[in-house]
Order: structure tokens, then sequence, then C-alpha cells
């Protein structure tokens, strides 16, 4: 997948925080603006991208399996409040002075959060700048 064929990129955050997939390597770092995050992820063969701030995440990636095959983009920016369940994960070097918060958005069964049946409909990256 090349970077400028999805559809939303638009939609990502200006500047944040870029997590890539490629075939060969992990690329996760700050980035200053989509133009460069763009510019900086040509050449390579991309399986997923996260791009994201602190209120919001864009999310594509590309799959050939027999569950899916095609091309999926989403774009997250529910906020962090009641319906959150957060997970907080300790990064390695050179970013170990912070951590990566996933925030899992929850939904249940009906429109009462007195129904126990909730299940992760979406969830969001988040980086906290220091431990």
């Amino acid at each position: 997948m090349n970077i400028a064929d999805c559809s939303r990129i638009k939609e990502a955050p200006e500047a944040g925080w870029m997590l890539v997939y490629t075939r060969f390597e992990v690329i996760f770092e700050p980035y200053d603006s989509r133009e460069l995050a763009q510019e900086r992820l040509k050449g390579y063969e991309i399986l997923e991208v996260h791009l994201f701030d602190r209120n919001t995440e864009y999310r594509c990636l590309e799959s050939r399996s027999p569950r899916f095959d095609g091309r999926a983009e989403t774009v997250a920016d529910f906020p962090d409040d009641e319906n959150v369940y957060r997970e907080s994960v300790l990064l390695e070097k050179p970013w170990e002075d912070r951590r990566l918060i996933i925030l899992n958005h929850i939904s249940y069964g009906s429109d009462s959060k007195d129904d126990v049946m909730g299940h992760i409909d979406n969830y969001r990256l988040v980086m906290q700048e220091t431990v």
C-alpha cells in the first residue's frame, strides 16, 4: 500500500506521532506535518499506518486474507470519558520516558450503562509525553 492511495489521509492530524508497520520494519516517530509524514513513507511497502495526536487517530491498513480483502480506513476521535478503558504501554529506547496510551471505546448492548454486556467498538492511540 502506498500512503498516497489512502483516500482519507487529509483527515489525519496535521502533526503528531506515526506508527507504521511496513513489510520489513516498524516506524515509530513524531511528525511535524502530514506532507512530511507522507514524504517520509514514500517507497515503503506499508501494511498499516497510524497517525495520531491527543484527540484524533487516523488508521489505514491493507489486507489480503480470508476474513478481509482490501483497504480499511478510519478516523477515531471519540472523547476520553467514562466510556473508555485506558491501557498504558511503557515504551523502549529512545522513547522510554513516555508511554503509549490505548483508549478503548466501550459500547453497551443498549442505551443503558446498566447493561453489563459491553464491547470495544473502537480504539485510538495517544502519546503520554512523560512518565
